[in-house]
């Protein structure tokens, strides 16, 4: 015979413990602890500044054998601190006599325009010929007959446009325009336009400037 299922009454909960009586303690004696972190400000911190990378020397070519990284990583710098990075790294590098020199050929051009452009601002990515000329002088050319030949062809034409923006009412912006007009829209090519700058011991010099005294 099966035993009989009984219902027990639920138990009756503990009694709760006595509590102890708050102390009170003077604002005086014992000031309020300081705000969390988290209440003084609803916005997020801000992310540390990130940090800038080590500037990396490009690969340079040494007639001497072996050089101090230390060493380069300091003339490295000091170039960054001259001219933009992402122009000296269009250049390959040779360490000659304590320092880096770049190679550099002069561009080929379609426009007397691009002449200047090449020596003020730099083409394709490259350092102006007005940096090389400034920060290495002639060194950067190497001493080579064609950078030679080609350097004197070019300098008649950046003198041209010097003369004519250092003139009352003209810029180079005016310069670079009458050039075009007058000269690159006739289709003449930038060696042309240079050998008939010194043609006849500077009287194509003087038309020229004639023809930007009408203009």
């Amino acid at each position: 015979m099966p035993f009989p299922v009984v219902n027990l009454p639920a138990p009756l909960p503990p009694a709760p413990a006595p509590q102890a009586p708050p102390v009170l303690v003077p604002t005086s004696a014992c000031p309020a602890p300081p705000p969390p972190a988290s209440a003084l400000s609803t916005s997020p911190a801000a992310p540390p500044p990130p940090t800038a990378p080590a500037q990396r020397p490009p690969v340079v070519i040494s007639p001497m054998g072996h050089i101090d990284p230390q060493h380069l990583q300091q003339r490295w710098a000091e170039l960054v601190a001259l001219h933009p990075e992402s122009q000296l790294r269009h250049h390959d590098w040779e360490w000659v006599s304590d320092g880096l020199l770049p190679f550099y050929l002069y561009q080929p051009v379609k426009r007397i325009t691009d002449i200047w452009m090449e020596h003020a601002e730099g083409l394709n990515g490259y350092l102006p010929v007005q940096a090389l000329d400034q920060h290495w002088e002639a060194r950067w050319r190497r001493n080579k007959d064609g950078q030679r030949t080609e350097n004197c062809r070019r300098r008649k034409v950046v003198g041209l446009v010097n003369t004519l923006a250092a003139r009352t009412g003209w810029n180079v912006e005016r310069a670079l325009q009458f050039l075009k007009e007058k000269y690159e829209s006739k289709g003449m090519s930038p060696r042309s336009f240079s050998d008939y700058l010194g043609k006849g011991k500077g009287a194509g010099l003087a038309e020229v400037l004639a023809e930007a005294d009408a203009y």
